[in-house]
């Protein structure tokens, strides 16, 4: 299991811009994601939205804290996986 301060540290020190640790969810599915610094886009390079509302639940919407009942975005797994391979 992948955890934040390793995903950060990895992806900081490898692409120099880095993540936040913060997450983008869409309450309509079961994936989360990892946040670039700056929380415009996610890890694998989708974008969020600024706002957050249970009206946009089918936008990627920013939140603190890791979501329990979700699983990690395949993409962001496999990007963190390459950059813990660089090291």
């Amino acid at each position: 299991m992948l955890t934040v301060n390793s995903v950060v540290d990895r992806h900081d020190a490898t692409h120099g811009c880095g993540v936040h640790a913060m997450y983008a969810i869409k309450l309509t599915t079961d994936v989360y994601h990892l946040l670039q610094r700056g929380g415009q886009h996610t890890l694998c390079g989708l974008r969020v939205s600024p706002l957050i509302s249970e009206r946009n639940g089918g936008r990627l919407q920013m939140v603190d804290s890791l979501p329990d009942e979700k699983k990690i975005c395949k993409h962001c797994e496999r990007i963190n996986k390459q950059d813990s391979e660089l090291e």
